[in-house]
């Protein structure tokens, strides 16, 4: 097939490593019509350097070594190219390529940036690597066939098939993530998990869990680098406030998950839920809040729509229990309407009787006196 008279060509580049070597080879995909001719290019091949490199810093080793081969290829030849596909069977790299470059080591990042000066991230495809071509550069324990009828010459078959019946890639390729040895130091970020910050069985106290949660967010963003170098060593008003929204959201999610799932997809509460009679919404921040007849009145916001907390929920216990020693360790009541100026707590009387019984120093000044048992003894006996 005449290349001066062919509607279309294209130029497929297969690369591959090995722990001997990485290499490149190329081939012109002709088009004609409804005919299709594989030709065979040329290929370049290199043995590993001496100095130990991971499997996966040799693939992009040969992906700079195809980029390189296909920049020569297109200087050298008069044909018009109409296009440029890499082929690689390394998922990592092909991850490498589709992500940052800055973000990983000095070696990836050169490479990356080198590759990606004259191809783009879209021109690269997966290819298994039964199918790769490539791979007859790199194997020394395994017999190459070099024939005319080979697929070393006459390119893989796939090729002649139509784009749709072409190797596709995997349908999730894998995420860069802090484990990954090329990553460097300044990209490794934290997940906050969907679990509580800190072990609340391990606290008696409310006010210290707020500010042992207060430090373990402070240290997260300090590890993020999302606050300044000069911040201040106490804990300051706005990081207790945030502190403690963390730990309702928490509450609220282990006790009315159902709900707020609810609330989230404007469905209406299940039924059977203790919520059933009560006008609850989220607000933006996430955190279930319930209102009523006191949204016109003149008071503060979290009085007009006070937080929902379950009265059984650790936390919940903590905070009554912390309002109880505030008020003296005594009057109920009083704990009761401290309480309501910013919760609303199901079968809060309960839950304030609960914290009564368990203080201690209430049970101190319940307890009354024991006559001594007595036991006179005789000498005789």
């Amino acid at each position: 097939m005449n290349f001066s008279t062919a509607n279309e060509i294209n130029l497929h580049i297969f690369v591959d490593a090995s722990e001997q070597a990485f290499g490149a080879v190329a081939y012109f995909l002709v088009r004609k019509g409804n005919l299709k001719k594989v030709s065979f290019v040329m290929s370049k091949a290199k043995v590993a350097p001496t100095k130990h490199l991971s499997i996966p810093r040799l693939e992009l080793q040969a992906a700079l070594l195809g980029t390189r081969l296909s920049k020569f290829i297109k200087d050298e030849h008069e044909v018009h190219i109409s296009r440029t596909v890499y082929w690689s069977d390394s998922r990592t790299v092909l991850c490498w390529l589709k992500s940052d470059g800055k973000k990983f080591q000095q070696f990836v990042s050169c490479r990356i940036g080198e590759i990606l000066e004259s191809t783009e991230p879209t021109d690269w495809r997966w290819v298994p690597t039964k199918q790769n071509v490539a791979d007859e550069l790199t194997r020394d324990n395994q017999a190459s066939v070099w024939s005319k009828e080979s697929r070393w010459i006459q390119g893989p078959p796939f090729l002649r098939l139509s784009e749709d019946e072409w190797p596709q890639e995997p349908t999730s390729l894998p995420a860069v993530t802090s484990e990954d040895l090329e990553v460097k130091k300044e990209f490794v970020y934290f997940l906050v998990p969907q679990l509580p910050l800190v072990d609340l069985s391990r606290f008696s106290n409310y006010n210290r869990v707020v500010r042992t949660i207060a430090y373990v967010i402070r240290f997260i963003n300090k590890c993020k680098k999302t606050v300044p170098e000069s911040h201040l060593t106490e804990i300051i008003p706005a990081e207790i406030a945030y502190a403690e929204q963390v730990l309702w959201k928490f509450a609220q999610k282990q006790s009315f998950n159902s709900e707020i799932e609810c609330l989230k997809h404007q469905k209406p509460l299940p039924r059977g839920s203790r919520l059933q009679n009560l006008n609850v919404f989220l607000e933006e921040d996430g955190i279930m809040r319930v209102h009523g007849r006191l949204d016109n009145a003149d008071v503060p916001e979290d009085t007009r729509r006070p937080v929902v907390l379950d009265d059984k929920h650790r936390p919940t216990q903590l905070m009554v229990l912390s309002k109880h020693q505030a008020s003296g360790h005594h009057g109920k009541e009083m704990v009761v309407n401290e309480l309501r100026q910013r919760y609303y707590i199901p079968h809060i009387r309960a839950a304030v009787a609960r914290a009564w019984r368990e203080c201690q120093i209430c049970k101190n000044k319940r307890a009354q006196l024991q006559v001594p048992i007595w036991v006179s003894y005789s000498i005789y006996d």
